[in-house]
């Protein structure tokens, strides 16, 4: 369920405008350091003024009883008054002739006479203070407490029908004295004084005219990173309050320290609090509600079709011709961290995570693309690997000159840089200049291998014209619901946006490592769409009183010569799946992973056709060879195997990998045992704390997690009384169990793989184990808590890898049994001692039982 409500949208688009107000006035004469320049643009982008004319706005100039009325009436929404003011000096042509009349309608002004208004005649500071406190009446019935302004030395100047409205603008913070102690009640306001006004003013409404004075700092949605965190000026952000907070000594005399913040929703940016941000136990932290409604923190926000509108002229040029008129963009200036240029985006569409283009530009495979020119750093200097696919798409690149390629390049490892040496307009693609730079680098991954050095031209051949394709990420989009977010500008741009969108910033931690910290009336929400994923099931019937046979191969790796050629390895596949098939007789076939080599369907299309030979159903889940060569890959696998006579197979939710689904076995109609089918994956490739790329095998995703619990769930609720997992990649328990069960100090090679239930070998309490370690166990290094859920949900008994082939040990840990199934033939890293395929048997009791099947060379 959706936890992000429609509040969010209205309060962060008022706060991006003061924010991109602080950064660019856009006016000629009000600099961006100017004391008033945050004020003139929160007016400005909040609709209450505009300027005088050409780019000026006109700061100093004298402030007039029309632009007052008007900019009130504009705030109340521009109302049409039920008839003209009366006033003979104010023509019903006049721009301000509805203003005055809706104000004069309301009591908000007055005339200088009964027939007179003075529309051009210039305003008082006493003046402007009254008319604010007619105007605030209605919206703020109790308006609070009444300043004492006999320190003020002009303060008898005050006139008497104003001294109320004086005194209550003083106390809410709305005039302040200017030089001299001087309130200068009859000095003229001026427009940039009137916009530093109506910005208080509106946080004056905003908190219900109820300000807190003992506080430290306040923060606000309609406050500025870039002020000074008073009540006037209050924070944004709960960062930047933190901020403010770590610069305080803590000490008793002291006696704590206190941030306000008003109520609201926020965004929240890199909130982990460390010590530096803690109080002390005799000068505590206290971060306090304040104001009418609730706080709510949350790490994003969402936008609707109805914050999109068109692109500006000038951003058109940034997108194909062809495509432009169906792009659409919002204002998410909101999101914009403190003193962030860049923050990266997860957006999230109502069909989940949209993930084909970012800002900085990232594919769905998680690679990245950057250019530089010059000093000008467009995203990053880095980029990782890329995904021509989506490259061959782009028809333009706005400049070349002195641009250089940092990061992987089309499968090439260049993690220093390359300078280009030509561009072809027509595909796209740069060519690098020097080859040499790139030729200490060797790629391993069935692609192919630069070694020697460039005086061996027969080593060197294949890389000596090395291309790739470069991309403004903007011109990518070109498919319903692609995207583009232009953090840096605070702009989310969509392929014909429908529904709803989440943002979410990168950094998102809401965890408090100190002391001595409290949140006083401030509820911490995750912004995310709670998605019920696809959760594809197909039934199969089991005979009554008869064992349900599986037969499970594993890891059967051909490639193209393989099975193209007869060569021996598909050979010996095929005898083997034959020669286990009529000796099992078996009710389903189970592979898990590693159908073939990456990229290569001749072999895979070979493998398909000795199963469906075979007149058994088999059900396959993917293994990181099936993932090879990106995400355009491993959908041909998927295509492939859907085709298949004889498969049971489901792609399922795209966004959760390549095949996850649940297979329920039943015994007279009713659901008795269910296969649960997911895939772990490929290789995922990170960047360590030094900005080294390392690799790790994949796990399940945190998507995945919750998929998984759910399945548990409905299939409690069919009344399955046990499950069994099949995976590719293990999970990280797998090194546990057998580190618990195998005696320390063994031999592991000196074990028979078909007797390790041998005496001597199993610890104690472990001796229903069976088969050996052999290879290590490559699973992901980090326990992602998958067997904590197993163990909460409490349904699957049993575990079945593959990946590594030759481990075949099965091991019962903690109630669960964890299984390493028998590699199928004789693929890449073969033990001839172990293959064959395992056999699992599911009674009438539900329980399924394991065991080996070898069929030697």
């Amino acid at each position: 369920m959706k936890r992000i409500v429609s509040l969010i949208i209205a309060l962060v688009m008022i706060a991006s405008c003061v924010v991109t107000a602080a950064a660019k006035t856009g006016f000629s004469d009000v600099e961006e350091d100017r004391w008033s320049a945050a004020s003139i643009v929160y007016a400005v982008n909040s609709g209450y003024m505009k300027g005088v004319g050409g780019d000026r706005f006109d700061p100093e100039g004298s402030l007039t009883r029309a632009m007052v009325a008007t900019v009130l009436w504009r705030r109340e929404g521009e109302p049409k008054p039920a008839a003209p003011s009366g006033f003979s000096d104010v023509p019903a042509s006049e721009w301000y002739a509805d203003p005055v009349a809706w104000a004069r309608e309301t009591g908000v002004v007055k005339g200088i006479t009964d027939k007179t208004f003075e529309p051009d005649g210039k305003i008082t500071r006493e003046q402007l203070a009254t008319m604010l406190f007619r105007f605030c009446s209605p919206l703020v019935p109790d308006m609070g407490d009444r300043a004492d302004i006999s320190s003020f030395r002009d303060a008898s100047l005050v006139s008497d029908w104003a001294a109320d409205p004086v005194r209550w603008a003083v106390a809410a913070g709305l005039i302040k004295g200017t030089d001299g102690n001087r309130l200068a009640p009859d000095g003229d306001a001026t427009r940039e004084q009137f916009a530093a006004i109506i910005e208080r003013f509106d946080l004056y409404v905003l908190n219900a005219g109820t300000p807190l004075t003992e506080a430290d700092f306040y923060v606000s949605p309609l406050g500025d990173d870039s002020g000074d965190g008073s009540f006037t000026h209050p924070f944004r952000t709960l960062s930047r309050a933190a901020l403010a907070v770590r610069g305080i000594e803590k000490t008793a005399s002291r006696g704590g320290v206190t941030v306000a913040v008003r109520a609201g929703r926020y965004v929240l940016f890199d909130f982990d609090l460390t010590p530096a941000d803690s109080g002390a136990e005799d000068c505590p932290v206290r971060y306090v509600a304040y104001g009418d409604g609730d706080v709510t923190v949350t790490n994003g926000f969402s936008v609707g079709e109805s914050d999109f509108v068109p692109l500006a002229e000038e951003e058109k040029a940034n997108f194909r011709s062809n495509v432009v008129d169906k792009i659409r963009k919002a204002d998410v200036g909101g999101l914009l961290p403190y003193g962030a240029d860049v923050v990266e985006y997860s957006v999230y569409g109502e069909e989940g995570l949209l993930d084909v283009s970012r800002y900085p530009n990232r594919m769905s495979n998680g690679g990245e693309m950057f250019f530089e020119k010059s000093a000008d750093v467009v995203g990053k200097t880095e980029l990782k690997i890329t995904n021509p696919v989506v490259y061959r798409r782009i028809e333009k690149l706005h400049t070349l000159d002195g641009v250089r390629i940092y990061g992987n390049v089309a499968y090439e490892a260049i993690f220093e840089s390359a300078a280009i040496g030509s561009y072809d307009k027509g595909s796209a693609t740069v060519t690098v200049a020097d080859p040499t730079e790139i030729s200490s680098y060797k790629w391993a991954g069935g692609f192919f291998t630069l070694t020697g050095s460039p005086d061996d031209p027969e080593e060197y051949r294949v890389r000596k014209d090395i291309s790739v394709i470069l991309m403004n990420a903007s011109e990518e989009l070109d498919a319903k619901g692609e995207f583009f977010a232009d953090a840096k500008n605070g702009t989310l741009y969509v392929y014909e946006p429908e529904g709803e969108y989440n943002l979410i910033p990168s950094d998102k931690d809401i965890s408090s490592k100190a002391e001595f910290i409290s949140f006083e009336g401030i509820s911490f929400e995750e912004a995310s769409f709670e998605r019920e994923y696809d959760m594809p099931v197909f039934y199969v019937d089991k005979e009554p009183g008869k064992e349900f046979k599986i037969l499970n191969i594993t890891d059967p790796q051909l490639n193209n010569d393989d099975a193209e050629k007869g060569e021996y390895a598909g050979l010996f596949l095929k005898k083997i799946v034959d020669e286990l098939v009529a000796s099992e007789k078996p009710d389903l076939i189970t592979v898990t992973g590693d159908l073939a080599m990456g990229g290569e369907f001749g072999a895979l299309s070979y493998l398909i056709d000795v199963l469906d030979a075979t007149g058994v159903p088999w059900a396959p889940i993917m293994g990181n060879h099936d993932h090879q060569d990106l995400d355009a890959h491993i959908d041909m696998v998927a295509d492939y195997v859907s085709a298949a006579k004889n498969s049971i197979f489901s792609r399922g939710d795209r966004e959760l990998g390549c095949g996850n689904y649940l297979i329920v076995i039943r015994e007279n109609g009713v659901p008795l045992h269910a296969l649960i089918m997911m895939d772990t994956h490929g290789k995922f490739y990170k960047i360590d704390g030094e900005g080294k790329e390392y690799s790790e095998y994949g796990c399940l995703t945190d998507k995945q997690l919750k998929w998984y619990g759910r399945a548990c769930e409905e299939l409690a609720a069919m009344g399955v009384k046990e499950s069994t997992f099949f995976c590719h990649i293990p999970c990280f328990t797998y090194r546990e169990a057998f580190a618990a069960a195998f005696k320390d100090g063994l031999d592991r090679l000196s074990v028979d793989p078909r007797d390790g239930m041998q005496t001597g070998v199993w610890n104690e309490g472990y001796e229903d184990s069976f088969g050996v370690n052999f290879a290590g166990i490559s699973s992901n290094p980090n326990d992602n808590g998958f067997f904590d859920l197993v163990l909460k949900y409490g349904n699957t008994k049993t575990l079945i890898c593959g990946h590594n082939h030759e481990n075949d040990f099965s091991i019962g840990y903690r109630g669960v049994r964890f299984v390493f199934a028998l590699k199928t033939g004789c693929g890449f890293s073969w033990n001839p001692n172990l293959s064959g395929g395992t056999v699992i048997g599911i009674g009438s009791d539900s329980h399924a039982s394991v065991r080996h099947h070898f069929v030697l060379s």
